[in-house]
């Protein structure tokens, strides 16, 4: 039957307060998973811990907010659920935040515990230049959808395609999906990590973004 307009904003906005209730759930899985990683930290391997814990973190904070944004694509009057999905991403954002602080408490504790000092984080230089490069789909995505990928990427010159070659494993499929013209390379990494329990190489997610764009499907 036909939907009125309050029937759809309502309706959209229900989703998205399940979204927000849902992701909380999700986020609190995250801090559970950093907070873990922490207590299994040696002396030399706490900074990495940490790294992770709140790479973890802030992923799922990008993951939640995309989510709830596509919910504005069901909204018939945009602004109001607009404002609303708005507001909801500003409470995950508050959620991540204070989840940053339990775990920069709980590392500070680890550190104690370990007799070692706290971690001071610092971005790696490849870290540093993965958060400079921001990808955007071509209309080559937009024409055919990443399911045709494939064809495009099959034509990339082998010369091309050994010079950025993948060492480790990579969700390739997820990670194109999370192509969207405002993620950075490092975001995409982080949340690649934060679905999967291996993590992914952060360098293999730059070669392939070179493979893409080589095959026209992406710019950066």
């Amino acid at each position: 039957g036909l939907i009125t307009k309050f029937d759809a904003r309502r309706h959209a906005t229900k989703i998205a307060g399940e979204i927000a209730s849902n992701g909380a759930r999700r986020l609190a899985h995250q801090l559970v998973r950093g907070l873990e990683e922490l207590n299994q930290a040696k002396p030399e391997t706490l900074a990495e811990a940490y790294k992770s814990g709140r790479a973890y973190i802030t992923a799922a904070v990008l993951n939640e907010k995309d989510t709830l944004a596509s919910v504005n694509q069901l909204a018939v009057d945009k602004k109001l659920v607009g404002d609303y999905v708005i507001a909801m991403q500003k409470s995950v954002d508050d959620i991540g935040k204070a989840q940053l602080t339990a775990l920069e408490n709980h590392m500070r504790a680890a550190a104690r515990k370990l007799k070692t000092n706290p971690v001071v984080l610092q971005m790696t230089d490849l870290e540093k230049q993965a958060a400079k490069i921001i990808p955007k789909p071509t209309a080559k995505v937009k024409e055919n959808g990443y399911r045709g990928y494939q064809d495009y990427l099959s034509k990339v010159p082998k010369d091309v395609q050994s010079k950025y070659p993948l060492k480790g494993r990579v969700n390739t499929g997820e990670l194109q999906l999370l192509i969207n013209g405002s993620h950075s390379a490092l975001d995409i990494k982080n949340m690649l990590d934060a679905q999967y329990q291996t993590k992914t190489d952060l360098q293999d997610v730059l070669n392939h973004l070179e493979i893409l764009k080589a095959a026209g499907l992406i710019e950066m």
